[in-house]
């Protein structure tokens, strides 16, 4: 993906794991040491923690499956990656449209949340049946 967008990477931090894909790929893996930290990453996930925990707060469900929980964090990261960095690459272009090639976020076009209670229409048939299914966002 940002090879694409013509992003060269030089240098990958990631823990011991990540070793055996060093040959596969074309920059510096510094990996870190056992019981050691990169920061920078230690940062990002408390974050995601914290902006899971928010959305989490208002929801009624105190269980929920897991593809709402992985869609809840794919969320948490599209929406952080959707604005400029204070001290990123860039002021004016956010790292979605740097990798990605996405545009600004349209938030008229929003209508429903994550988490959001819908009702999804379904078909619609001559009978009384309903034409709707109850339903929970898991995306805008």
């Amino acid at each position: 993906m940002y090879g694409g967008r013509g992003i060269n990477i030089e240098n990958v931090h990631a823990d011991n794991e990540f070793a055996k894909i060093r040959d596969d790929i074309n920059s510096n893996l510094i990996c870190c040491a056992a019981n050691e930290d990169v920061e920078r990453i230690e940062r990002r996930i408390r974050l995601i923690k914290e902006r899971n925990r928010c959305y989490w707060v208002n929801l009624p469900n105190k269980k929920a499956p897991k593809v709402m929980i992985d869609e809840n964090l794919f969320d948490i990261n599209e929406w952080l990656n959707a604005y400029p960095k204070k001290n990123g690459m860039s002021r004016k272009y956010s790292p979605a449209a740097i990798v990605q090639g996405k545009g600004p976020v349209n938030v008229d076009t929003l209508t429903v949340t994550f988490g959001t209670y819908c009702e999804v229409y379904k078909e619609t048939k001559n009978d009384p049946t309903p034409r709707t299914e109850s339903a929970i966002a898991l995306r805008p």
